[in-house]
């Protein structure tokens, strides 16, 4: 997801040595100017080289039982910011046999963002717009394109909140407004960020409804190196409103590739690479 660059840039923790936090109890709030210099940075995180997962959406709801989706996504960054290309398929025997996806995504992130859809491999992307961003990818997952993109990070309009503890890390939070002309000024009312005070990495989300109520949050779970690189391993996203959670798991991965540009552009409709032979399990 172009989330993604992100989220999983916060498990470089393991691999750097710098560290600016502090360990007390005392947690001091930050300037104004050094938050911002945080945020843009929180902005410019990226990997090594491009990269592709494989992983599961495992659906579980408060009541009745889950529902387990396997998908593909490539990623890579471009003029504009991180760009992903995800295809989601059934785990049922036919669909999985067949080989057709039962959705798949082009996520361009940054001060452009967009959002390209398609049902089947011979079809052509469509850009998605307006409520549709805010609807769940595929039943029974709680996932919406605005999740998988994250356009909030880039939003102009944001307050700086202060410090606390999240997963045992020094976070700044910020909360972020979305642009007044845009679809998500029409289903949330801003969106709460936690970035890591040591690593400018994103360490929680919190999205508000239009009626101030907390809707959803997700968070990082655990980890993995693969390549020299740590990639996030899990991540859960929680329905305030249902109590319904959809856990995202990577479970095979290749890092620090060169992808060809054109399978992220929607007007190509390049076929993406399987990669079968270069791709790494994630225990």
């Amino acid at each position: 997801m172009a989330g993604l660059f992100y989220v999983v840039a916060l498990t470089g923790l393991l691999a750097e040595s710098r560290e600016r936090g502090n360990t007390s109890r005392f947690i001091p709030s930050i300037e104004s100017d050094v938050a911002h210099t945080r945020l843009m940075s929180l902005r410019q995180l990226r990997w090594q080289g491009d990269f592709c997962w494989r992983f599961k959406l495992q659906h579980l709801p408060r009541r009745g039982d889950s529902t387990v989706y396997q998908g593909t996504c490539w990623g890579s960054w471009n003029e504009q910011g991180p760009v992903n290309r995800f295809q989601l398929f059934a785990t049922e025997a036919g669909a999985a046999a067949a080989g057709l996806p039962r959705v798949e995504l082009i996520i361009q992130n940054g001060s452009d963002a967009a959002v390209w859809i398609r049902q089947a491999p011979a079809t052509e992307f469509k850009l998605m717009d307006g409520a549709s961003l805010f609807e769940p990818i595929l039943p029974g997952v709680l996932y919406t394109p605005f999740d998988l993109q994250m356009p909030y990070i880039y939003w102009n309009a944001y307050s700086y909140q202060g410090a606390a503890r999240v997963l045992s890390r020094v976070a700044q939070w910020f909360r972020m407004l979305p642009p007044k002309a845009s679809a998500a000024a029409q289903q949330v009312q801003a969106v709460r960020i936690a970035v890591d005070d040591s690593y400018d990495a994103l360490l929680k989300v919190e999205v508000y409804g239009m009626d101030g109520e907390l809707r959803s949050d997700f968070k990082v779970e655990s980890f993995k190196q693969v390549q020299r690189q740590y990639i996030i391993k899990q991540i859960t996203l929680k329905d305030y409103r249902s109590r319904d959670r959809t856990r995202f798991q990577v479970v095979a991965a290749s890092m620090s590739l060169s992808l060809d540009p054109s399978i992220f552009n929607p007007q190509r409709q390049q076929p993406v690479p399987i990669l079968a032979d270069e791709l790494f399990e994630v225990l």
